[in-house]
């Protein structure tokens, strides 16, 4: 019985979700161009001209990519909460 409800309220967002096709190329475009913007500011700063980024083995771009996902991951999980019970406050429930 749980379960049945926990797939309802996953299969109800993931159509909310769906439903909004603008706002998931717009989130596809913001993705795209910060790993541009961080994949050419990589190439300016080589490991010869900032030798403080020698001790990371993969580069500047690999250190910005791991701290874009993270702050990802972290904005995602202080907001989410917040933006269901907004939703729910909306929908009356």
């Amino acid at each position: 019985m749980f379960l049945r409800k926990a797939w309802a309220f996953f299969k109800r967002d993931m159509l909310e979700c769906l439903s909004c096709k603008t706002q998931i190329a717009l989130d596809a475009a913001s993705l795209f161009a910060q790993g541009f913007i961080f994949f050419y500011l990589a190439k300016l700063l080589s490991t010869q001209a900032i030798p403080a980024l020698q001790i990371y083995p993969g580069g500047f771009f690999s250190f910005a990519l791991i701290g874009i996902a993270l702050a990802g991951y972290q904005s995602a999980a202080l907001e989410t909460f917040s933006k269901a019970i907004y939703r729910e406050q909306g929908c009356g429930t």
